[in-house]
């Protein structure tokens, strides 16, 4: 490890970032930013600019812990020169790629630490979100909320029955370790970001097919196609969307079909 690292992070993972600090898993510096940004990407957009602008005119080494927060981070990424965590959200930095997609297929509304505190500020405050217009939106679209227990701080049980109750959701409390975040952190300080996605196991997969049609799905296939757009070569985009589609749907079969523009033929890839 790098101690001239500086981790550049949303604030929603700063107690979980501290306490790996605290015990000697990672360093360098930790900066955090306001995890309230989320709420409008275009001025996290600016303002991890002008971070990383101050950064590379010192020279430093920096990591990037935001997943795909704003349309121009891997822009970002690119024109610095800097690593970044390989996730899409700091929910799935929490509890690893395969059991976020596992939340994501049982309409789970993940919950995390820091967030929980400020339920009322990003519901009511920053959505404008009443409580019967809340509960529609979650019933339709959730059937649990799940708070991810990290053990850093103590479990704000308050916190989360009044944001169940506001929510119209049942609730339930998910204790998760930090090894999938400080897996991430190490590997994006590394430099060592695999261009394809971790493989499940497909032995235990269903065989029954699950049409995207309810948001969650919907959710999950932006996953996919997000990781596909965000691949360096090419070449390896067909096999990177077919293991990523019997994951999804558990077929044991997927076929893609390639139509180029202007050409009425079609390719079996």
């Amino acid at each position: 490890m790098n101690p001239s690292t500086i981790w550049l992070s949303c604030g929603v993972l700063k107690a979980e970032m501290e306490q790996l600090h605290r015990d000697g898993q990672i360093r360098g510096e930790l900066r955090f930013l306001d995890s309230m940004l989320h709420m409008d990407p275009q001025q996290l957009q600016a303002v991890l600019g002008a971070e990383l602008t101050e950064l590379d005119a010192k020279g430093s080494r920096v990591v990037l812990v935001y997943g795909d927060c704003c349309s121009r981070m891997l822009d970002l990424v690119r024109q610095f020169g800097i690593n970044r965590v390989s996730a899409i959200n700091c929910a799935q930095m929490l509890v690893g790629r395969n059991r976020y997609r596992e939340l994501m297929r049982d309409q789970a509304f993940m919950l995390l630490p820091e967030w929980a505190q400020r339920w009322k500020e990003i519901l009511q405050g920053e959505l404008g979100l009443h409580a019967e217009v809340a509960c529609d939106l979650m019933r339709e679209n959730r059937r649990e909320l799940v708070y991810l227990d990290t053990a850093v701080a103590p479990v704000p049980w308050q916190a989360i029955e009044e944001c169940a109750a506001y929510t119209g959701l049942p609730w339930r409390v998910e204790k998760v370790t930090l090894d999938p975040l400080l897996a991430l952190l190490l590997q994006a300080e590394s430099g060592d970001i695999p261009r394809l996605p971790e493989k499940t196991d497909t032995s235990s997969s269903s065989s029954t097919y699950y049409k995207p049609t309810t948001w969650a799905d919907q959710v999950m296939m932006a996953d996919v196609f997000s990781e596909i757009l965000a691949s360096s070569d090419p070449s390896q985009l067909a096999q990177i969307l077919m293991e990523q589609m019997r994951e999804l749907t558990g077929a044991h079969t997927a076929i893609l079909i390639a139509h180029p523009e202007g050409v009425h033929s079609h390719r079996i890839m």
